[in-house]
């Protein structure tokens, strides 16, 4: 009747329905992963490419200045929105313009096999243990909550630098490189690790998200649920991305209200892999809803972002985190 490819039902208010009809799917193809930049000088942070929209343009998103957040289930391709980004900064991370902060807490199962391309990396959350006297021992150093405590305390050092000098923004430079934190399943510390480390890392990343702007710590972040239980710094995520998602409520978490009454229908988005990295942004300017899709990365893909971009070693042990 309607020549839809999806058609989206939400009750607005008593004996009320809207209707939301998406028609065709601009993707029929994969997108190819984001090119790598010749010199870092070809980067721009705040064009950062993560693939194709639904008409047929390049997908560009800002890191700099910026936290985005990337929901959505399952074999939805939530890794296209790791590896874009590292491979558009990929000449940035070489030179030591940009450092990368990776918590993967999927067991390192997504980037064990690109850890020479990461300043700082962790594979789980560390609990302290507790002495015969209850005292909670030290962190070790080696779990994604000390990761992200030294970033915030590598934020603030750069505050004071910065103030003591009368400078109000970061330029990116060897002496202040761009510090980038990205948290593969962030449900993993948020939500289901004990209460005292998800009460800490909460609180530190919303002191982060708050104060990141000027001084160049981006956060990017991946999660499956984006309910508040999981992120209740929701809120402070300033870019935020919806692919395939199980239940029509989380669009709106993600993606803000009525946004899948305007058309986000990525709870109709098939999980499979032919509809990998298809998903939902929200346009800056019109604040509508407009289709995306992530550049898929093979494993030639990765190998040629780790053999060309690794920066070379400075001595500073990188975190191996053994479950």
């Amino acid at each position: 009747m309607f020549n839809a490819d999806a058609i989206g039902i939400t009750r607005t208010k008593p004996q009320v329905i809207v209707l939301t009809i998406l028609r065709g799917n601009p993707f029929a193809d994969r997108v190819l992963a984001a090119e790598i930049p010749e010199e870092a000088e070809s980067v721009n942070l705040r064009a950062i490419e993560f693939g194709e929209t639904e008409y047929g343009e390049t997908w560009t998103e800002p890191i700099q200045g910026q936290n985005i957040l990337v929901s959505g289930g399952i074999g939805s391709g939530k890794s296209s929105f790791i590896w874009n980004p590292l491979r558009g900064m990929g000449p940035m991370i070489r030179d030591g313009l940009v450092r990368v902060w990776m918590c993967d807490l999927k067991g390192g199962q997504e980037t064990s096999q690109a850890r020479s391309l990461f300043y700082r990396w962790a594979d789980h959350v560390e609990q302290p243990e507790e002495d015969e006297d209850g005292n909670v021992a030290e962190y070790t150093g080696e779990a994604a909550l000390d990761v992200v405590r030294d970033f915030r305390d590598e934020m603030t050092a750069t505050q004071r630098d910065l103030a003591s000098r009368g400078v109000r923004k970061v330029t990116i430079s060897r002496e202040y490189p761009l510090n980038v934190l990205m948290i593969d399943e962030l449900a993993m510390a948020t939500a289901l690790s004990s209460r005292s480390a998800t009460n800490e890392l909460n609180k530190l990343l919303a002191e982060i998200m708050t104060q990141n702007r000027s001084t160049g710590f981006p956060v990017l972040a991946y999660v499956q649920e984006p309910t508040k239980d999981i992120v209740p710094i929701r809120g402070l995520f300033t870019r935020r991305i919806c692919l395939a998602c199980t239940a029509a409520s989380y669009v709106d978490m993600t993606l803000g209200d009525d946004m899948r009454q305007r058309g986000a229908l990525a709870d109709e988005i098939p999980l499979d892999e032919d509809h990998a990295g298809i998903g939902f942004r929200v346009d800056q300017r019109s604040r509508n809803p407009i289709r995306v899709r992530g550049g898929y990365n093979t494993d030639e893909d990765i190998a040629e972002l780790v053999r060309t971009c690794s920066p070379p070693s400075t001595g500073r042990a990188r975190l191996t985190v053994a479950a």
